[in-house]
């Protein structure tokens, strides 16, 4: 909240005098018990407090892009460096952080930013991107949090203007349940943009204004302070508080940068995908279709939990199709949310020697099955079962001759209910997957 200041006129009787003194003593109880409420809060979340004040210029040129500013002790035996990292559509910095004694908070990060002019046919968005990096005190050593929140406080505007901020990788955001900020989340970053109205001062007490930033694991941060106007240009001042506010936090998806498939020389298909940075990431299932549409499981691949830096994953599907498959990706949190991305296709060629299974009978199955397939030449061959993880269950040999063959394979009545992929191999030669089932 504001710092309060009580006026009062002095008193001449004992009576008015010790009032007064009741009165003082009733508001710092007050004003004990916020702070003490503040602190259960923040043990609670388990999160890191920190206090921004008095930064030196470190190198660059003061107010512009690369200034790079050291806050000492934002708590204890840790720097933070913030630099100018981009400024976008004309904004500018008027100050890099405005002390209480002015309006906010001391402990506070507090740049002033000049937000460019736009109109109303033509409205402006225009930021200040800050990057923020945590030190060892006194070094440009590294140094890692394990928690810490970044709250904007007092994220308003005018008739003609809307502050907005934004930050990127990190674990999740909170806002109050009742917020008047319009919050866009997207892969690995999130956006808060206030609503066209002016509340007075940079006050703690208005939730519906405050939007809560949570960090897990984290070295650094780009946080961005900008807006968007309809007017001409104006100095905005923000207020992001490193501390905990919020309880409740919505979890932001994986940041993904790529996914793509290739053929391997053997018939397989390598898939590789790159993510900037994972939340509460328990795993990834890679999943195929022939069709585009019907998906099944092919692997299970661990993640990163939660991470702000860039990691890169593969898997080998020893099984395609022949022809067309469509691979996508479904990442599954901790608690259990899942998030399916776009898939990626490749054609793969009929494989070596033209050994195709045509059809597969009596699928759905109990006990057997009756493949029809086609082979190169007569020779012993290999019918494998493979479960949804790609591990063969169930193998068996026999003998086939040129061209098409129609073969029995029984005695599956051990197998557990569930989708299986039956392929045949022949000569280093291997055939097309297909899924069946089991009753």
């Amino acid at each position: 909240m504001k710092p309060v200041t009580n006026k009062t006129k002095d008193k001449t009787s004992a009576e008015n005098r010790a009032l007064s003194s009741i009165l003082r003593f009733a508001f710092q109880i007050l004003i004990c018990s916020t702070l003490l409420l503040s602190a259960r809060e923040i043990n609670a979340s388990g999160a890191t407090s920190l206090q921004f004040s008095n930064p030196v210029l470190e190198s660059g040129t003061a107010g512009a892009l690369n200034a790079e500013y050291r806050f000492s002790n934002v708590t204890s035996g840790v720097d933070a460096l913030a630099k100018i990292n981009a400024i976008s559509n004309g904004a500018s910095v008027a100050t890099v952080d405005i002390p209480s004694s002015t309006t906010g908070y001391n402990p506070a990060f507090q740049p002033e930013i000049n937000i460019a002019s736009g109109t109303s046919g033509s409205p402006k968005t225009s930021y200040v991107e800050w990057l923020i990096r945590f030190k060892k005190a006194g070094t440009g050593t590294d140094t890692t949090l394990s928690q810490i929140s970044a709250t904007a406080i007092d994220v308003d505007g005018t008739s003609n203007l809307q502050e907005m901020v934004e930050a990127h990788t990190p674990t999740s955001y909170s806002v109050n349940s009742s917020t008047s900020l319009s919050i866009v989340p997207g892969a690995g970053y999130v956006n808060a943009l206030g609503p066209n109205t002016n509340y007075s001062g940079i006050d703690s007490s208005v939730k519906s204004v405050m939007f809560q930033l949570n960090f897990s694991n984290v070295n650094s941060l780009r946080y961005r302070t900008g807006g968007i106007n309809k007017s001409s240009s104006a100095a905005r001042q923000f207020s992001i508080y490193f501390i905990t506010f919020f309880s409740t936090a919505t979890t932001l998806p994986v940041e993904l940068i790529s996914f793509t498939a290739r053929p391997e020389n053997d018939g397989k298909v390598r898939l590789n995908w790159v993510t900037a940075s994972e939340h509460n990431n328990a795993y990834f299932i890679v999943e195929r279709s022939s069709d585009g549409r019907s998906f099944n499981p092919v692997a299970t691949i661990n993640g990163s939990g939660s991470s702000s830096q860039r990691q890169e994953y593969v898997c080998i599907d020893n099984f395609p199709y022949s022809g067309q498959n469509y691979y996508q990706l479904v990442q599954v949190d901790h608690d259990g949310n899942t998030r399916t991305y776009p898939p990626v296709n490749i054609k793969i060629d009929k494989l070596k020697g033209e050994l195709v299974i045509h059809k597969v009978s009596s699928n759905p199955f109990r006990d057997k099955i009756f493949v029809n397939l086609s082979a190169p030449e007569s020779m012993p061959m290999k019918f494998s079962i493979m479960n949804s993880s790609g591990t063969e269950v169930r193998s068996e040999n026999a003998e086939i001759r040129q061209g098409n063959n129609s073969m029995l394979i029984s005695n599956l009545d051990d197998l557990n209910p569930g989708i299986y992929y039956l392929q045949v191999s022949q000569n280093n030669s291997i055939s097309n997957s297909v899924r069946i089932i089991k009753n």
